[in-house]
């Protein structure tokens, strides 16, 4: 690599990851692309991930240990590793699942030949595969699986992500609007979720036409992916309908943080999309009947029939 190539930096959230934490550090080490740090911040683990992560930085000078601090959950791990990022482009990395060797690299080239202004937020993402706990695979597409139709507009992403952290590049521009959040985290759902809506306003998103990475799935997954069109998804849905309504209260009180985090900033002739921000973020407020009105009235639909349903009688 050449002396002008920009610096990438890898945040890694590590939590009791003992199982397969060695074998993704390996997957980060063997990267075509080698300019770049891994900043790993991990969250007090019981086991015995801490003791592997610190042999393994004493033999590779990229790989460096934060402070550790109790952040109590990957959101806030990641979100507290980003203060540390000092690099051109950022990825986010879950501790469990498999980078293809060229990830880096095929995901830097294609987000940079986007960038037309180094102040533009960008970001890219792409779908994953989804494997089992040996990487056997168990749908080539994580999209398919979980019945996702890739829609990173503003008015959606407020409502439904599509953007998974694992899978993510962005700029330095979108990392410095990221953390100008100064009000309360609590009301924030994921760290990639946040950022992805951040991005969708400000700058611009892409989708990668690669799959890079196998989405590892087990027993501790912190988020994972489930099937959608399985019968049990099915019916914990039907069955779950307070959880649903807590759900969808979540992403309204989202919603109304980005209102209040950003709409005195240059909204660059955007301001009815904070209006819009700003009336889903208070739609929690109203009566049922407000809020399907609502839902109708600005075509607010999930991913699927059975989502969509659930989501008016939940909501």
């Amino acid at each position: 690599m050449g002396k002008n190539v920009d610096k990438i930096d890898i945040l890694l959230a590590t939590y009791n990851g003992e199982k397969y934490i060695e074998e993704q550090l390996l997957s980060l080490q063997n990267q075509t692309y080698s300019d770049f740090t891994v900043y790993i911040s991990d969250d007090y683990s019981t086991d015995s991930t801490f003791e592997i992560l610190t042999n393994f930085v004493k033999k590779d000078s990229r790989f460096k240990l934060v402070p550790r601090k109790k952040c109590g959950g990957a959101c806030n791990n990641f979100l507290y590793l980003l203060s540390f990022s000092k690099g051109d482009f950022i990825m986010f990395c879950d501790q469990d699942d498999q980078w293809d060797r060229d990830k880096i690299r095929y995901s830097y080239m294609s987000l940079k030949q986007n960038t037309i202004k180094e102040d533009i937020p960008l970001l890219a993402y792409s779908d994953l595969k989804v494997v089992d706990q040996d990487l056997n695979t168990i749908d080539n597409s994580y999209f398919h699986y979980q019945c996702i139709q890739p829609n990173h507009t503003f008015k959606k992403l407020l409502t439904q992500n599509c953007v998974t952290g694992c899978t993510m590049i962005f700029n330095k521009a979108l990392k410095e609007l990221t953390l100008k959040t100064k009000l309360n985290y609590d009301d924030i759902i994921m760290h990639d979720w946040w950022i992805a809506i951040i991005c969708s306003f400000f700058g611009e998103v892409y989708l990668l036409d690669r799959v890079l990475i196998n989405y590892r799935q087990h027993g501790n997954n912190s988020i994972g992916a489930q099937n959608s069109k399985s019968l049990s998804y099915i019916l914990n849905k039907i069955t779950s309908l307070s959880k649903i309504h807590n759900d969808i209260v979540k992403t309204q009180k989202q919603s109304l943080l980005f209102y209040k985090t950003f709409h005195n900033y240059n909204l660059h002739d955007k301001s009815n999309l904070m209006d819009y921000a700003y009336q889903y973020g208070l739609i929690q407020n109203k009566n049922k009947f407000q809020r399907v009105c609502f839902y109708i009235k600005n075509h607010i639909r999930k991913n699927s029939f059975i989502k969509t349903i659930g989501w008016y009688i939940g909501g």
